[in-house]
């Protein structure tokens, strides 16, 4: 145990112990009651950008379809993992190796986040639905939830009678909306779990 901790602090791998320390410290107060896990999907549209390859990276690693904290956790962990493996057996600790490691380690971290959030997909997509009927979502109203919503990255929230449901959403013909502005699903893509949706002015939504 003091071996992990003593190669934990040193400073090539203390950036990611410090990021793993604020996740820890994170659930901790969730699991106190101090932090509503909900407050991490208001930060999710935060993460999100203006769509791209970043975009790209957050739709493979699954977020959206697993919570923000999730995700990241499960990142945290494989990043931290992959430093201190790679700095004790590869780097003998020196910051130019350390430096060279980064970047294989962060690609293999993002695949192996993308399989291992795989699993808990339907989990998540169970306990944010309903056990009723399914509720035809096309021609539904909506609202974006990111940051914007265009061709390539977007979120969505549905009103139902129970938790409110979120759907990943894009849009077409270039069109981009706001957070907070309000479509309607035209479309379903149901190989790639997506719905395509279009700006209406001033809906009635409930």
């Amino acid at each position: 145990m003091l071996e992990v901790f003593s190669e934990a602090i040193w400073p090539v791998n203390l950036p990611f112990t410090v990021l793993l320390g604020l996740v820890m410290i994170y659930w901790l107060l969730v699991a106190l009651g101090a932090l509503d896990d909900h407050d991490a999907a208001d930060a999710e549209g935060d993460f999100a950008s203006d769509g791209g390859w970043l975009s790209g990276v957050f739709h493979f690693i699954n977020l959206g379809e697993a919570p923000l904290m999730v995700v990241m956790s499960i990142l945290s962990l494989c990043l931290w993992t992959g430093s201190m493996i790679a700095n004790h057996y590869f780097t003998d600790h020196r910051a130019v190796l350390a430096l060279a490691y980064l970047l294989p380690n962060l690609l293999l971290s993002i695949v192996v986040t993308r399989y291992l959030t795989l699993p808990l997909k339907p989990i998540f997509q169970l306990l944010g639905g309903s056990e009723a009927e399914p509720i035809p979502l096309v021609g539904q109203p909506c609202r974006i939830t990111t940051s914007t919503a265009n061709e390539t990255f977007g979120q969505a929230e549905i009103e139902t009678k129970g938790a409110p449901l979120l759907i990943n959403v894009r849009t077409t013909d270039g069109a981009a909306l706001p957070r907070g502005a309000a479509a309607v699903v035209f479309r379903e893509d149901t190989e790639r779990g997506i719905y395509f949706v279009v700006g209406v002015p001033d809906p009635k939504l409930s």
